[in-house]
């Protein structure tokens, strides 16, 4: 391992915060990975395009395969939430996951666009007091799941 890795995991285990700029290609995607097996800290990343997002999660996936479970894409809305058509149905329950999943996990790895960034995102108490959680072969009674959809 070369000596700027180096210091930097080493500056990552003793500190809250930490920015990494610069990195080209797959250099940053390493680095990430490599810093989620020291320390599992909330992380957000932000990249320009959600090309380079989804990039990123492929190329940390590459060197870390353990982190799937970890390291999520929170899209932005497609088309604009001040546009006519609503938002793809994939999208939204995407972001949904990714804030569901922020609830029970603090220490996640989200990467996301400044746009998604950018854009409302539903309460948390909403969130909680809506979100019904089934299983498959799982009873529930009729009149909740009633209460809950409407």
């Amino acid at each position: 391992m070369n000596s700027y890795l180096q210091a930097l995991l080493d500056k990552y285990e003793t500190s809250l915060g930490l920015t990494v700029a610069g990195l080209k290609g797959a250099s940053f995607a390493y680095v990430l990975a490599e810093l989620r097996q020291i320390r599992k800290n909330p992380t957000l990343v932000v990249t320009q395009t959600p090309e380079q997002a989804e990039a990123l999660l492929s190329d940390t996936l590459f060197f870390s395969p353990g982190l799937k479970n970890e390291v999520f894409i929170y899209p932005a809305w497609e088309p604009h939430p001040f546009d006519t058509l609503s938002p793809h149905p994939d999208v939204i329950v995407e972001r949904i996951e990714i804030l569901y999943r922020l609830l029970q996990s603090k220490n996640l790895c989200i990467l996301t666009t400044i746009e998604a960034l950018a854009q409302r995102v539903i309460p948390q108490e909403t969130l909680i007091e809506q979100t019904l959680f089934l299983k498959k072969g799982q009873e529930f009674k009729r009149e909740l799941l009633f209460q809950k959809l409407i």
